[in-house]
């Protein structure tokens, strides 16, 4: 009825918030120092949840007014923060990546728009962040769990010992059954690590083989071959930064395809439904508006 995705946007940021917060003030701290939901909840896929709560925070926010600015900045702050507790290295250096991508393609878009007035405020609200998180939170970042691990264990295909035993075993299961794999979800069975290959295209490649690759990654074609449709169709309004958006949340799935598996995980399935569901709708709305 709405002909947008929006409720689920805030049905999805009303949830990664709910989760920062019980984290931050009721989580569970596990031996090894990282922060999570509960005793049984998985620290990474916490972290990932909290990502994809920035990527819909960032979506949501379209406005001028400088006092929503630094609300948002401050959100990300503590989402960040929160993911920092988590120690992990992928989410954190994806949320790196997607704030990156987000300022440098999509915000500068809204910034134009803005006064003078608000175009020098923004940029001393951002240099004041810039400088008060160097002071405060470098030497917080340098003594947290992430940067250990990050330091410590290497961040790499092959920069850890397990990761690329798991590579080479994929590239091996393969080899064997190059057509269709040793069978979906079978790499924890066979694989000499007694677990999944924590990576969606060791996993794809080795559980599906070439046909069911090609079959899987069909999906990821379509879903950017449609973002960029509705990008240009709607270039020049707000529908286009919205594609765009979604596009840079595909570029960013993609880089952590190398070190999770998202056919396996529930949120990013929830991700890709909320790409699928926005160039489905655009799509329809412009079918409707050449009828008219």
């Amino acid at each position: 009825n709405e002909k947008n995705n929006k409720f689920f946007l805030k049905s999805y940021t009303v949830y990664s918030m709910t989760l920062m917060v019980t984290m931050l003030f009721w989580g569970y701290i596990g031996v090894d120092g990282r922060s999570r939901l509960s005793a049984s909840s998985n620290a990474n896929g916490d972290a990932l949840a909290l990502l994809y709560g920035i990527f819909c925070i960032l979506i949501l926010f379209n406005s001028k007014k400088m006092s929503r600015f630094i609300l948002l900045m401050g959100m990300i702050g503590l989402y960040i923060y929160s993911i920092l507790l988590t120690g992990s290295r992928k989410a954190f250096l994806a949320a790196v990546l997607l704030i990156i991508l987000w300022f440098v393609l999509v915000f500068r878009r809204y910034w134009t728009g803005y006064s003078s007035r608000n175009k020098i405020l923004s940029i001393f609200v951002l240099l004041v962040i810039l400088i008060t998180s160097m002071i405060n939170y470098i030497p917080y970042f340098l003594e947290s769990t992430t940067y250990i691990r990050l330091t410590g264990k290497g961040y790499s295909l092959f920069g850890n010992e397990t990761r690329s035993g798991m590579y080479k075993e994929a590239f091996y299961f393969f080899y064997n059954n190059p057509f269709f794999g040793i069978g979906f979800d079978h790499f924890r069975l066979l694989s000499s690590y007694g677990v999944y290959s924590h990576s969606t295209y060791a996993e794809i490649i080795s559980t599906t083989g070439i046909i069911g690759t090609l079959i899987y990654f069909s999906a990821y074609f379509l879903i950017v071959y449609n973002l960029l449709k509705i990008y240009i169709k709607r270039k020049g309004n707000d529908i286009s930064i919205v594609s765009l958006q979604y596009l840079v949340l595909m570029l960013v799935m993609l880089a952590l395809g190398f070190g999770v598996i998202h056919f396996y995980r529930i949120n990013d399935s929830i991700m890709f439904a909320l790409m699928i569901s926005f160039y489905y709708t655009e799509k329809t709305n412009l079918l409707k508006e050449n009828y008219v």
